[in-house]
């Protein structure tokens, strides 16, 4: 039988991974991360359909649809203040800045809703 005090000790242990997990989701961080994770995989299987539904401008998607493949963002730098629904961050692809506009789909979700090459 498991003493009191090792449950105590792993209510804990499990509270605090579990709190770590959603502030993540609930922070800055997270929402950084799904930046890079989307942009890449929208380059990386060449989504055009994608691209031009979130191009600003018809130069930022000739540019998404131009890069390789391989192009990964290299850079994720915020951008303005974070509200609990809109973020945004300015990415690097190939030495071109780019804005992206995350909007929290819900409470653990993030999604780009548009990107501009705007530097």
């Amino acid at each position: 039988m498991i003493s009191k005090t090792k449950t105590l000790i792993l209510f804990f242990i499990l509270f605090g991974l579990g709190g770590s997990i959603f502030f993540f989701h609930d922070s800055e961080f997270y929402a950084r991360y799904e930046v890079g994770v989307q942009v890449n995989r929208m380059i990386k299987i060449q989504d055009t359909a994608q691209m031009n539904k979130l191009s600003t401008t018809a130069s930022t998607y000739r540019f998404l649809k131009e890069l390789s493949s391989d192009t990964r963002v290299t850079n994720v730098v915020k951008y303005q203040n974070k509200t609990k629904r809109l973020n945004y961050f300015v990415i690097s692809l190939s030495d071109h800045r780019m804005l992206v506009h995350m909007k929290n789909a819900n409470s653990v979700k993030w999604k780009i809703n548009s990107i501009e090459s705007k530097f």
